[in-house]
């Protein structure tokens, strides 16, 4: 059997392969196959159907996997996968060696990815909150104020000490000297091997079923993995010391290898359990069976003198203790009370923060990190959909009564206990409370919003995230399935530096980030950022990035990046998605909080049913009905819950609908920050589409052509590259006809420009002679700058000229629209007209007056500001 222990082990760290736990996800499949593989060596040539085949739970495995199949996504189908293929072989007259060799290990890896998939949902759920493992997980939820324990830390120094004297313990930190320094590790849960022990665990669970005194080895299973990560960290601490190399904990490899011996281990210990002689059962007749024949014993299924009605009679009780245990989860996971929707009106407190501030101006006239760092574009998009009011007066029942939702963000000064007591007493009454914390404690906001938050169970934390890996800023990719309403329309979401946050276990998994450094703050650093060379002892894996609470008849939610609510970052993909989604859920007043209780209590009795019947019987038919069951509950109520989270949890309608211009990135080449921070070269254009807030338009970034014309004023094409269809080149000169503004920004350094194409119908078109380093001058003859390669543009009436006359940006009429199109496509892009944050000089206010020309002389688009720009 040491085989499948073996392939159990791989098939466990397959899933670090598949999800983005500590790295990128990817290279999945070759460790599944192998894992496979070895599990149906190790239990080739079973004598599975020596009693003849059982093709009715066949039958209901294959329509319960292909209906898994067909709505789970991947990695979360692979058991289901292989459940089927075992299924279909079932039925199919394969020949019988072919079945004695493949069938039992196809069942049993099935059966094992199932249950591993199971797991994950509660392993995120558990380690994105607990990290610290002298932070007893529950009991700090349960006792208020009840004291850390470092008992691991404890346990690790005795041997620690022996092996290395100079190794001291302080609190829940052990410091063990190195060449040249100290080197300080704190025992985690990701750093003792929690994730894939429990996976490996999950997949051994079939293997210890089998066997009728299962609950006595499940005793031996947990004491030798317990033993084994134990001695692991002691070798790893040691390890770590020696080469000051801390990616030893997390390293895919290295993690892998550390836990190979676990496998062999138990491994023997199994085979040493099979082969020792027991004590017979009273019931019992002949020898005990071996090893190999309880397998096979298993597989058959119950005893043929089992009766037909006490066979049923056992099938329904499987079926309905799995029913109530996966229909609980699902449902507790899934449902999202509606609510009873509220009047939208907005508070945003002003009086507590000096960052972020609401009331600077993001227009043409002002600039410089002030108007970048500030939320004037957040509270004005809000407006458009709800009542939105700033207030700096002191937050008293009184004025509160008059909301529907406060909004808290980067406090920088204390809250009084009669704020604190006011804001409780609003959410316990219906209102909704959003908290918006920072990294690293910065000017205090952590501590500031924890005095509020720690009323609901949260904890913004005093550190700051980074990608494991490359130490960069965090991508969020929210989940195919049971995605929470925050986040339902949020594209791919990049941060920008979060700290993490603690909430209750039993909260709502809003954003539970991945594959994350978590670094504590540093006060002798600029915002507190920590240095990220150079450090050994930090949180990794899973953390909660946004948290939410139902409280009373109110809701309270938790957001740890503001970076991402800033004008310079506002519109970037996700953001406004995120911003709208956030208000609509906190704008509702629970209705149905006690479910939420009555699914958790369900859940628990199929449990201790399910506990009940395994006791009895754990054969196939055991399995097969937990299977069958538990996928179709899955399904069906998975399917039911997301449907009514789409039709309670739309993103709302504005009053006040804003004027938006799109980007289209399905043809475009051109950088913003959407899924990583964009390099300084002529293809950033984030100044450029952050300046056109400044007239009050709302920037989009859009993936599809169709999806950019739709309730668009004006379309912009930044360097067009992929090829134009006659459908789409009809789409956008029907877009122009009916009043929308194509703008079109191309150089010769785009060599594979498409803008031809797209700009025929309108007989515009790029002359084709390329200016190298030729001023380009306004009307008035000023410069603007001079760019590397530029060339001229035809058919269009003068708005921007090069310095030997031709027209180099110009746009023409087209029915009721306007067409743009740049040949010097440079001088918009980052590195020409400065960072979000610059303070102008002469040449870039003549550029930006030219981006403001385009949408307001041209396009007619100015909704606020001024458009000139003083030269003093």
């Amino acid at each position: 059997m040491t085989a499948v222990w073996i392939g159990i082990l791989v098939l466990a760290f397959s899933w670090l392969k598949a999800l983005p736990l500590f790295e990128d996800a990817g290279g999945s499949l070759p460790w599944f196959l192998v894992g496979v593989l070895l599990v149906v060596f190790g239990l080739r040539n079973q004598n599975f159907w020596q009693d003849g085949p059982r093709k009715g739970p066949a039958v209901a495995v294959l329509v319960s996997s292909m209906v898994a199949i067909a709505w789970l996504g991947d990695p979360f189908r692979t058991g289901f996968l292989l459940l089927a293929l075992a299924a279909l072989l079932t039925l199919l007259p394969v020949p019988r060696a072919a079945a004695r060799w493949a069938l039992p290990g196809l069942w049993f890896s099935g059966m094992v990815c199932v249950l591993q998939a199971a797991c994950v949902p509660l392993l995120y759920s558990f380690c994105a909150r607990y990290h610290q493992t002298a932070e007893l997980p529950f009991l700090h939820d349960l006792v208020s104020g009840f004291p850390s324990f470092p008992w691991l830390a404890t346990l690790l120094y005795v041997p620690l000490k022996i092996l290395n004297p100079d190794t001291a313990l302080g609190g829940a930190t052990l410091y063990m000297p190195a060449s040249v320094d100290v080197i300080a590790l704190t025992p985690t849960w990701e750093k003792l091997g929690l994730i894939p022990a429990v996976l490996f665990g999950a997949g051994a669970a079939p293997l210890l079923l089998l066997r009728p005194d299962w609950r006595r080895r499940l005793g031996g299973l947990l004491f030798w993995t317990a033993l084994f990560l134990y001695v692991r960290l002691v070798l790893l601490f040691l390890l770590v010391a020696h080469t000051r190399n801390e990616r030893a904990f997390w390293l895919f490899d290295f993690v892998f290898l550390s836990f190979f011996p676990l496998a062999l281990l138990l491994a023997a210990w199994w085979h040493r359990g099979s082969s020792a002689p027991e004590s017979p059962e009273p019931s019992e007749v002949g020898p005990l069976r071996s090893g190999r024949k309880r397998f096979l014993a298993w597989l058959a299924g119950p005893e043929e003198s089992e009766s037909h009605f006490d066979a049923r009679l056992r099938t329904a009780r499987v079926l309905v203790a799995t029913f109530l245990f996966a229909g609980g989860l699902t449902a507790f996971w899934g449902f999202h009370d509606a609510g009873i929707p509220k009047a939208g009106r907005i508070l945003i407190d002003e009086g507590h923060s000096d960052w972020e501030w609401t009331t600077e101006p993001f227009d043409t006239l002002t600039y410089g990190g002030k108007s970048g760092y500030n939320y004037y574009c957040l509270a004005d998009y809000w407006n458009h959909f709800y009542s939105v009011e700033t207030r700096r007066d002191s937050l008293t029942s009184e004025l509160l009564a008059g909301w529907d939702v406060l909004v808290i963000k980067t406090p920088t000064s204390a809250f009084s206990k009669q704020e604190v007591d006011a804001i409780e007493g609003f959410v316990r009454q219906g209102g909704g409370l959003f908290l918006i914390g920072d990294h690293t404690n910065v000017f205090g906001t952590s501590t500031y919003l924890n005095a509020i938050a720690e009323r609901f169970g949260m904890y913004f934390r005093y550190d700051a995230t980074y990608t494991l890996a490359s130490l960069g800023l965090s991508l969020f990719e929210r989940p195919h399935r049971f995605a929470h309403p925050v986040i339902r329309f949020m594209p791919d979401y990049l941060f920008a530096t979060s700290c993490t946050m603690y909430s209750p276990p039993l909260s709502e998994n809003v954003i539970l980030g991945y594959g994350l450094r978590a670094m504590y703050l540093d006060y002798s650093e600029v915002s507190y950022f920590p240095t990220k060379q150079e450090k050994w002892d930090y949180d990794f894996g899973l953390f909660v990035q946004a948290g939410g609470v139902r409280f009373g008849k109110g809701r309270v939610l938790g957001f740890t990046d503001s970076t991402c609510f800033s004008n310079f970052f506002m519109f970037m993909p996700g953001k406004p998605e995120l911003a709208l989604a956030s208000l609509e859920w906190l704008n509702r007043t629970n209705r149905w909080s006690w479910r939420y209780r009555i699914f958790l209590l369900t859940s628990l009795i199929g449990l201790v049913l399910l506990v009940i019947e395994a006791r009895r019987n754990t054969g196939l038919s055991f399995w097969q009905g937990v299977i069958v069951s538990g996928t179709l509950t899955v399904v069906v109520l998975g399917a039911i819950t997301e449907s009514q989270v789409a039709r309670s949890y739309a993103l709302p309608q504005p009053h006040r609908p804003p004027i938006y211009i799109t980007f289209d990135h399905e043809h475009g080449n051109y950088l913003i920050p959407a899924e990583t921070l964009p390099v300084s070269n002529w293809q950033n254009f984030q100044t450029f589409y952050v300046w056109t807030q400044r007239m009050g338009l709302v920037p989009r970034d859009e993936s599809s052509l169709e999806g950019a014309v739709r309730n668009s004023r004006a379309l912009v094409e930044i360097h067009p590259y992929r090829s134009f269809s006659i459908e789409e080149i009809d789409l956008v000169v029907d877009f122009v006809r009916r009043g929308g503004t194509l703008v079109v920004l191309d150089s010769p350094d785009n060599f594979r420009s498409s803008a031809k194409t797209l700009l025929g119908p309108f007989s515009v078109y790029f002359d084709g002679e390329v200016a190298d380093s030729l001023a380009v001058l306004d009307a008035q003859g000023d410069t603007l700058g001079v760019p590397r390669r530029a060339v001229g543009v035809r058919g269009v009436a003068p708005l921007l000229t090069l310095g030997d006359g031709r027209t180099v940006m110009g746009y023409r009429p087209f029915g009721k629209g306007r067409v743009v199109a740049c040949g010097a496509s440079y001088l918009f892009c980052s590195e020409s007209m400065g960072n979000t944050a610059v303070v102008p000089n002469a040449r870039q206010r003549r550029v930006f007056r030219a981006e403001y020309d385009v949408f307001e002389k041209v396009a007619g688009l100015r909704v606020r500001g001024r458009y000139y720009l003083p030269d003093e």
